[in-house]
């Protein structure tokens, strides 16, 4: 998957289509289970090797069986042999294809590794760039410590109910952050407190960034959505999907096969 900017909607479009993914995204929330006591008890790496063997999981080389369940760990692992069951809900004791392989399960764990690589990849490109273009129309605007002041914020862009932007932990987030960039400019400067935005925006998260672009003023929002030459609901939504994309690839998540709902 390439991406070399972000200077049209085709172009971010594609990015996230590539991975299956568009629009505004959930967690799909499951049917609501009847609460049982935990009585699963902790298993050797043989013990477990011997369960998926019983299951059906054909383990030709004892020793890499082992040495994955071991430093990849079994619980890991249990979403991509989830995908090889026949029976996948309402049993403790499912059973899992003929003819699977414990390589075809760390095939597909290879896979998804290199698939959220990817995906991050692409991240860091439109997290780079927006984080950019929010700066730039902002600071040309509003002066170099427009997010400081809390008149720029209200009601959070295309949600419904009328939740407060929590401005302070926004500037707590940039106040508390560690950079040399930083250092340098409380050391040399004393006109202000907080640093200007193309600092203040290189040391947020994409979350934060996210939370902040959907609490500004609707003017702002659509004159930083025209920069890019999409409708500010767009824009709002795929910071959310790529904030939550990125949680998922930073933390070393399932993205493969992941469910979502779609939702405009």
């Amino acid at each position: 998957m390439c991406y070399n900017s972000i200077n049209n909607s085709r172009h971010a479009y594609a990015v996230l289509v590539s991975v299956n993914l568009g629009g505004f995204f959930l967690p799909i929330k499951n049917k609501q289970l009847e609460k049982m006591e935990f009585t699963k008890p902790a298993l050797t790496i043989k013990q477990q090797s011997d369960l998926l063997k019983e299951r059906g999981l054909i383990v030709p080389n004892e020793a890499e069986t082992h040495h994955y369940l071991r430093t990849i760990g079994y619980y890991r692992l249990s979403g991509y042999i989830h995908f090889y069951y026949i029976s996948k809900d309402g049993t403790d004791d499912p059973k899992i294809k003929g003819g699977t392989t414990f390589e075809k399960v760390i095939s597909l764990y290879n896979f998804d590794r290199e698939l959220r690589n990817i995906t991050l990849d692409a991240l860091e490109k439109i997290e780079i760039t927006i984080k950019a273009i929010i700066s730039n129309v902002m600071s040309l605007n509003y002066g170099p410590f427009w997010y400081t002041d809390s008149q720029h914020f209200g009601k959070r862009f295309g949600m419904r109910g009328n939740r407060p932007y929590n401005h302070q932990k926004l500037i707590n987030e940039i106040n508390s952050a560690k950079a040399p960039f930083l250092d340098h400019f409380k050391a040399k400067y004393s006109s202000s407190d907080s640093p200007p935005s193309w600092m203040a925006l290189e040391v947020i998260s994409f979350g934060a960034l996210s939370i902040m672009f959907s609490h500004l003023k609707r003017v702002q929002i659509r004159s930083i959505a025209n920069e890019i030459d999409v409708s500010p609901v767009i824009l709002a939504n795929w910071l959310q999907i790529c904030s939550y994309l990125r949680n998922i690839c930073a933390h070393h998540a399932r993205l493969w096969n992941r469910k979502f709902v779609y939702r405009v």
